[in-house]
C-alpha cells in the first residue's frame, strides 16, 4: 500500500508542475503576442508620420519650383498614401498635410514663408 500511495503523490505533483509551467509557457507567450502589436502599432505610426512630412516636403518643392502655384499635392507609397493642400496668401503659405497607414492618420500644419532667391522660411510646422 505504502509504495502506491507515493506512486499517487508522485503523480499528483507532475500533474501540478505541469500545470504551473504551462500556464507560464502560455502566459509569456501572450505577453509576447501583446508586445508584438505594440511594436506593429508603433512601426506603423511612424510610417504614417514619415509619410504626412514626405508631403509637406514635396507641397514645399511644389512651391518653390512654382511660387504662384498652390495645386494640392498626393503621394502613393506601398506603405500608405498621403495628401496635402496649399493655401496661398501672398508670400505665405499654408499647408495641411494628411497621411494613411493601414488606418493609422497623421495630420501637419505648416505655415511658410517665400524668401528671395526661391528660400522658404517655415514659421510653423505642428502636429494636429
Amino acid at each position: 500500500m505504502k509504495g502506491d500511495s507515493r506512486g499517487f503523490v508522485a503523480l499528483v505533483s507532475v500533474l501540478i508542475i505541469s500545470a504551473v509551467a504551462g500556464l507560464l509557457v502560455f502566459g509569456t507567450a501572450e505577453r509576447s503576442s501583446d508586445q508584438a502589436k505594440i511594436i506593429q502599432a508603433h512601426d506603423i505610426s511612424s510610417n504614417a508620420y514619415f509619410l504626412a512630412h514626405a508631403c509637406v516636403e514635396e507641397a514645399l518643392r511644389k512651391i518653390n519650383l512654382s511660387p504662384g502655384g498652390t495645386s494640392p499635392t498626393n503621394l502613393t507609397l506601398a506603405t500608405g498614401s498621403c495628401s496635402a493642400v496649399t493655401v496661398r496668401a501672398g508670400s505665405r503659405y499654408t499647408i495641411i498635410s494628411q497621411s494613411t497607414v493601414s488606418g493609422f492618420v497623421k495630420t501637419f500644419g505648416v505655415v511658410a514663408n517665400r524668401m528671395g532667391g526661391g528660400r522658404m522660411a517655415i514659421t510653423s510646422w505642428a502636429d494636429q
